[in-house]
Parts: structure tokens; C-alpha cells; sequence
């Protein structure tokens, strides 16, 4: 996956290598906010980029992670509003989160349109992405580097999804973006809007059937153990990760 060279971390490698040397900056703690938690890919990149600026600052900068959208109320479609008033500094988004707020992003939910990595690696390699920056930085991020958070896969309580007809009936819970509402409802389906924080308990109750995420937050968060036994690879929509700081502080910062 391509990265920029203006990021410290990326994809929670957190090598010595990719180290700055101890940066001229006012000390002080950076807010970094991330939609899930450990051991989540997207999230463990949040704490290990953390520990890299801690690194790279000599500590003069310090960095407090809060996982699960803590800073944003919970809500994950609130995190660019919350960057923008001030209550964020950096960002580890998705960008089916982000899209509620700058539709651009919304490219990667496009369903079935970018089919695997290397349609994918595409897209952030092409003009798209430099569309997308202005966007971000538009919006209140200076963005730093572009990550995979995963495609979309599909689980349930009920049976083996092999067609649409599958779906018809069933309540899984969605991200709350119109798009992803509605594919499931074109699908037969009946979409629930649900923050991630509130998914297992709602599988737990059967309040949902079933749910769409990454395979890697399927396993993070045992989801069998809620009786998700059927996990269809449906990778409808790509999701994209991305790396942000806050505008203002940014170009507060000198060059070095």
C-alpha cells in the first residue's frame, strides 16, 4: 500500500526507521481519535503512529488515543466536525464514516465498483487522491498518508447468503450513510443504522441478525461468539483509512 514520506507511522509499522529527528515543536498533548480499538488494524496504526511522534519529538509531544469515536461522543460520523471545533488534533478515519461529511470520500463505498487491492492501490494512485486531499484539508485535515481498512464483508445468525434472496428479511446493521442503506434495501434486506460501539450487544440481543464490516473487525470482536456463524465475503465496498491533522495546527507549525 503507498504511503506518503510526510507520515511517521503508517499501518501501525512502527519502525525506527521512518523516526524524524527530535522535531522543534512546542511540547505539548495531541487528542488522536480513531473509530474502533485494538486489536482493529486501522486502530492499532492510531496507537503506534502515537508512539512514533512521542518518539520523534523526543517527548516533547505526547499523544492521548481515544478509541471508538470517545472524542467525537461516540458518534463516528461526527469526527471531522469534532476535528474542526477543536476537539481532535489528529485523525485515524474511514472513510465510510468521513463520507457524511465530505461526500468525495464517499468514492470507496461506490458498491462493487473497486473489486481488490490492486483496483484499489489504483484509485489512491491516481488523481482521485489528490482530489481528496483538497477535499480533507477543505474540510479542516491536512492529510497525511491513505491506508486499507478492508472491504466490506457480510455476517449472520440465520444461514449461507449465496444470493440476494438470501437477504431478504433480514436485519443487518449498516453504517449510517444513505449508500450503505441503501444497497441493503435494493438487496432485500432491511438495514438498521448502528454505531460500531453498539453492535455486539445488539447482536448479542438479536436486535440485528447480522452486520457488514471488514473481516478484521469481525475477528477483533469475536463475532461468533454472538452466534454470527455464516461470514460472507461480500466486498461490496472498500473502505479506505486515513491519516489527519488538524488544519489549524498544522500550519501553526513551523516547516521543520
Amino acid at each position: 500500500m503507498e504511503t506518503s514520506s510526510r507520515l511517521l507511522c503508517a499501518a501501525g509499522l512502527a519502525c525506527a526507521a521512518f523516526l524524524l529527528p527530535v522535531l522543534p515543536v512546542a511540547a505539548g498533548e495531541l487528542r488522536l481519535s480513531v473509530v474502533a480499538d485494538r486489536p482493529v488494524p486501522i486502530s492499532a496504526s492510531a496507537y503506534a503512529w502515537a508512539d512514533a511522534i512521542e518518539a520523534a519529538s523526543g517527548g516533547r509531544l505526547t499523544v492521548a488515543v481515544t478509541p471508538n469515536a470517545g472524542l467525537a461522543g461516540g458518534d463516528q460520523l461526527q469526527e471531522m466536525q469534532a476535528m474542526r471545533e477543536g476537539k481532535i488534533d489528529l485523525l485515524v478515519g474511514s472513510t465510510i464514516n468521513i463520507q457524511a461529511d465530505v461526500a468525495s470520500t464517499g468514492v470507496f463505498s461506490l458498491p462493487f465498483l473497486i473489486h481488490d487491492d490492486k483496483g484499489f492501490d489504483a484509485v489512491l494512485a491516481s488523481p482521485v487522491r489528490d482530489a481528496l486531499d483538497q477535499d480533507l484539508l477543505d474540510a479542516g485535515g491536512m492529510v497525511l498518508a491513505w491506508g486499507a481498512h478492508g472491504f466490506r464483508a457480510l455476517s449472520n445468525d440465520e444461514h449461507t447468503i449465496d444470493g440476494p434472496e438470501d437477504l431478504v428479511g433480514l436485519k443487518i446493521r449498516v453504517v449510517g450513510v444513505p449508500i450503505a442503506v441503501d444497497t441493503f434495501t435494493a438487496l432485500g434486506a432491511m438495514p438498521v443504522k448502528m454505531q460500531f460501539a453498539d453492535l455486539r450487544q445488539a447482536l448479542q440481543d438479536h436486535t440485528v441478525d447480522g452486520q457488514e464490516n471488514p473481516v478484521s473487525l469481525f475477528v477483533a470482536a469475536k463475532m461468533w461468539e454472538v452466534g454470527q456463524d455464516h461470514l460472507t465475503l461480500l466486498n461490496y465496498m472498500s473502505d479506505a483509512a486515513v491519516y489527519m491533522v488538524r488544519r489549524e495546527l498544522w500550519d501553526s507549525w513551523s516547516p521543520e
